[in-house]
């Protein structure tokens, strides 16, 4: 017996609240034509509810969708009918994006350069037929088409990559990253919010501060170090911050592109162009950070694991790069050893431990290591911090570059339980 459709009563919920407000949000950012504003919010409020649907439950999601557009396109004063096929088209059209996204119904995650590609890839025909729809409701807008397909492609750059982000992983502080690299990342977001405050914040940064103009650069300066520092969630909210502040300051006339320009529509297309160009850049390098932040957490896990299992066989494993001096320890040397890894720092140290007749014998066998003659098990003894001395195994193997010469040497140390006497070749 197939089994029913779940309802995603919190995702419904959720859309009920966030598409009202992203409605007060763009009629507050609305200009010159009351239907357009700077950016098109609620459809990419729309987009991520889709994408963060679980498969058929995005059925349910995509009626809700369906009806809130239908009801605020006639509240926007849309004729009756027209909002309501309007309504079906933006709809069907986002599901097929979501789809397209998501062929086989997971949760969308802009986490790696491939899937900002795809999303960027699907966002281009997107944005066409959304204005090429809103066009054929309206033929109002056509003067304005370039503001229009600027204000769709803004609402989704800016709203589906903090929903995802927000609700979709809710990674804000990953444990991969040491807490300076937060903190540097909320001082940049600072930082840019003043620099932002003082561009767009006072209108005598516009005709009488021409110079003052290049300085609206500089926030996308601070906003690539808040990428660089705090990728994913906290890098998404600070492109969505600029996009903000900048649009509230353009369309109340004041900052550089508003003085820049001599008509509004120009002005317009000026703050679009740049918050376009930012989201671009933040959905960029915040992917590429994103990917760099779990490379990262794998290969701590992988160590965890790594570590774990040499304690379990009661080993410790060093590595060490032909001449140079210095010996890396993974495992529990003090436990096992009985000495710190600090102290077993280079061969001069690690000799020091072995009796004073086998110390030539290993000697040139970690030589012949280096040459690339490894491969076989010998015993030597061990004195320890405490005077005790047993016998320890060691397994030396090699690592080649490209160029057929030896680049690493690495080895295993098991103690064993009595002692060899001797050196012995296994």
């Amino acid at each position: 017996m197939p089994s029913r459709p779940t309802v995603p009563v919190r995702l419904m919920l959720w859309l009920v609240v966030a598409w009202p407000l992203a409605y007060v949000l763009m009629q507050t950012l609305a200009f010159v034509q009351p239907p357009l504003a700077l950016f098109d919010v609620p459809l990419g409020v729309g987009l991520s509810a889709l994408l963060l649907a679980r498969g058929r439950e995005r059925g349910w999601v995509t009626m809700l969708v369906w009806l809130l557009a239908a009801v605020f396109h006639a509240w926007s004063g849309t004729g009756g009918w027209t909002s309501v096929l309007l309504a079906a088209a933006e709809t069907g059209l986002l599901a097929l994006a979501a789809w397209l996204l998501t062929p086989g119904g997971r949760i969308f995650r802009l986490s790696t350069p491939l899937a900002a590609v795809r999303f960027l890839a699907v966002l281009v025909p997107l944005v066409l037929l959304l204005a090429l729809a809103r066009l054929l409701a309206g033929p109002v807008l056509l003067p304005w088409w370039p503001e229009l397909l600027l204000s769709l492609a803004d609402g989704m750059l800016l709203v589906v990559p903090v929903l995802l982000h927000a609700l979709g992983s809710r990674d804000w502080l990953s444990a991969a990253d040491p807490p300076f690299r937060h903190l540097a990342g909320m001082v940049c977001l600072g930082l840019m919010t003043l620099v932002l405050a003082l561009v767009f914040g006072e209108a005598r940064f516009g005709v009488a501060g021409w110079g003052m103009q290049p300085l609206v650069w500089l926030p996308l300066v601070l906003l690539a170090l808040t990428v660089m520092y705090w990728p994913g969630p906290g890098s998404s909210l600070a492109v969505f911050w600029l996009a903000l502040l900048s649009g509230l300051a353009t369309v109340a006339g004041m900052g550089p592109f508003a003085r820049m320009a001599l008509a509004m529509p120009l002005s317009v297309l000026n703050v679009q162009f740049y918050v376009a160009g930012a989201a671009v850049l933040v959905l960029a390098l915040g992917a590429f950070g994103l990917e760099w932040r779990q490379r990262v957490w794998r290969g701590l896990e992988w160590r965890r694991r790594c570590l774990w299992g040499l304690e379990q066989l009661g080993v410790v494993a060093f590595e060490f790069e032909p001449g140079y001096g210095h010996w890396r320890w993974q495992g529990d040397t003090e436990r096992i050893l009985e000495e710190g890894a600090g102290t077993l720092a280079d061969r001069r140290h690690v000799l020091a431990h072995v009796p004073a007749g086998q110390r030539q014998a290993l000697d040139e066998a970690l030589t012949a290591a280096s040459m690339g003659d490894a491969g076989h098990v010998q015993v030597w003894d061990w004195h320890d911090r405490n005077g005790a001395v047993r016998p320890v195994r060691w397994r030396l193997a090699v690592e080649w570059d490209d160029s057929g010469e030896v680049c690493l040497v690495r080895g295993l140390l098991e103690p064993l339980a009595a002692a060899s006497g001797d050196t012995v070749v296994v």
